[in-house]
């Protein structure tokens, strides 16, 4: 039977794998991890189930919840019996120094561990800042990796040792570099886009375009691609750019967000910044200017974009092809 673990169930993304796992028939078990069950709002999760209790008991007896850390992870929550995929999405993602990310290495040795012939995919959310700071239109999987900041030079660490605990146990993976996921409890990139426009910043020429994700359909990729390991004999690895096919501007950032919340759009603050600029703060960060700023700087004023032809190949166009300003505004819609 197919059997789906997943890892951080309450997270942006890992709580819309789960939603769609309870929805996918294709999908006979779920296993998940949580140092406190009681936390996840599964009656909450059973959408258009309301009036049918029947089917909402099936969906909720389709999942089993372990108690447990990835620091000291329970046996159990490893299936013996049936074939399974591996998502990971519970990695620690704020850090003030390298130290504080040093458990995302050692949590992915702990779950490799476990893993054995059942085990037909592993999956990581990884991001495309392992690429570096500077500007990225369309960049493929396969550039040089030149992370800058403390995260990205750890998520460079966990996919390099996937790839070495994969290879030695021959099981399959697969890596996703995302550059925004957007969606319904997004509580970093959102609210920064609100914040901005209601001070009336803008950054740049408003030329600038980012590869945009929404967490439901991260999700539903994820699950697409997991079905494929599950039900068909593939056995390949495969690192993918994320993100819908058209980029999505600065300018269509501010325009959305001014219309969806009614915003007076007229900025107040234009900040010409481009690539000489960066350049120049990237020298001067070393004598009075915070590095952190620069960075954030930076993410905003280039373009941060990867080519999803990998992707595309794989799964069509039918997720990917939606548009990102409409994604935004739709997102923004229900807030």
């Amino acid at each position: 039977m197919n059997e789906v673990i997943l890892l951080g169930p309450t997270g942006l993304v890992g709580r819309n794998v789960l939603i769609q796992s309870l929805q996918s028939p294709w999908i006979k078990h779920i296993t998940t991890l949580s140092r406190n069950p009681e936390n996840i709002p599964l009656k909450e999760y059973m959408k258009g189930e309301k009036n049918n209790e029947m089917a909402e008991t099936a969906k909720i007896r389709k999942i089993r919840i372990v108690k447990g850390c990835l620091e000291n992870l329970p046996a159990e929550l490893f299936s013996k019996n049936n074939d399974h995929v591996v998502i990971h999405f519970a990695s620690k993602q704020i850090a003030t120094n390298s130290q504080d990310l040093s458990s995302n290495i050692k949590n992915i040795e702990n779950i490799f561990r476990f893993l054995d012939e059942r085990t037909k995919l592993f999956v990581f959310g990884s991001s495309m800042s392992v690429y570096g700071q500077g500007e990225q239109i369309s960049i493929k999987e396969d550039a040089p990796l030149k992370p800058q900041t403390i995260l990205a030079k750890n998520r460079v660490e966990c996919e390099n040792l996937i790839h070495q605990l994969a290879t030695q146990k021959k099981i399959p993976y697969v890596i996703f570099r995302p550059r925004f996921i957007i969606g319904k409890g997004d509580f970093y990139t959102i609210p920064k886009w609100i914040k901005m426009v209601k001070n009336k910043v803008y950054i740049g020429s408003g030329k600038q375009s980012f590869g945009v994700i929404s967490a439901e359909d991260y999700a539903a990729i994820v699950l697409a691609i997991a079905k494929t390991y599950l039900c068909t004999n593939e056995n390949r690895s495969f690192i993918y750019n994320i993100a819908y096919e058209k980029a999505l501007s600065y300018s269509d950032i501010w325009t959305t967000i001014s219309s969806s919340l009614n915003i007076k759009s007229n900025p107040i603050i234009k900040l010409p910044i481009n690539k000489v600029i960066i350049n120049l703060l990237n020298v001067l960060h070393f004598f009075s200017i915070e590095s952190s700023t620069v960075t954030k700087m930076e993410l905003m004023a280039l373009s941060h974009s990867g080519s999803i032809e990998a992707l595309k190949k794989n799964i069509g166009s039918e997720i990917i092809g939606q548009s990102a300003k409409q994604k935004l505004s739709e997102i923004l819609s229900a807030l």
